[in-house]
């Protein structure tokens, strides 16, 4: 990995600047260094950085901005939005971290998007089929089942946006040029598409296809 090599106590970034070695910190993690050499090589090896970021020059040193250290393992990603905090979903490597918080960044930390790069869960294989199933009020719930893998994650991400209630479909708030998003034709094939299949507790209790 160019800039970077393995240490006893870590990953040490090194750079050869006028036929002198230079160091540019040790870091915890491979992800962590990566990081920063990038950065590094952004600012073009500014001197006055070179170990600002060090865990050897600073013990306490803060993640990149809006990222945590996870209780377990990992790094989350947390944002104040209203004077309340949420958290954004918690990766397994700084880097990937990153990436999603740039997104958020980039796309105005939408609430009901925080958790679309979470590890895609309550999809279960069954007889070639994907089914969506989650707990709700202690009751298993079933939210349908598709062919393929992407398919089910889709619907996933989708029933988080809804907060895991069809109903609610129009609470999603997020427009592009005065027009709904969720008017595109995939929430509501989805949604049509749901309640005609279903034949499920849901179906019932709703009366039907309304």
């Amino acid at each position: 990995m160019k800039y970077i090599y393995k240490r006893k106590n870590g990953y040490g970034i090194q750079k050869i600047i006028n036929k002198k070695n230079y160091s540019f910190g040790v870091y915890d993690t491979l992800e962590e260094a990566q990081y920063y050499r990038d950065y590094f090589v952004e600012h073009d090896w500014d001197m006055t950085k070179r170990l600002e970021f060090s865990k050897r020059k600073n013990k306490n040193k803060k993640e990149p901005k809006n990222i945590y250290k996870a209780y377990g393992e990992g790094y989350e990603i947390r944002k104040e939005i209203n004077h309340k905090k949420y958290s954004f979903g918690t990766y397994p490597t700084l880097e990937e971290a990153i990436k999603a918080r740039d997104y958020f960044v980039e796309n105005g930390w939408k609430i009901y998007e925080r958790l679309i790069f979470s590890k895609p869960q309550h999809i279960v294989k069954r007889k070639g089929k994907y089914h969506i199933v989650k707990v709700i009020n202690g009751r298993q719930e079933h939210f349908g089942s598709f062919d393929n893998i992407e398919d089910a994650k889709d619907e996933v991400q989708f029933l988080k946006k809804c907060g895991w209630d069809y109903d609610n479909m129009e609470s999603i708030d997020d427009t592009v040029n005065d027009k709904p998003m969720f008017l595109d034709g995939v929430c509501f094939k989805s949604f049509f598409e749901k309640k005609a299949e279903r034949n499920d507790l849901y179906f019932v209790l709703n009366g039907g296809l309304q």
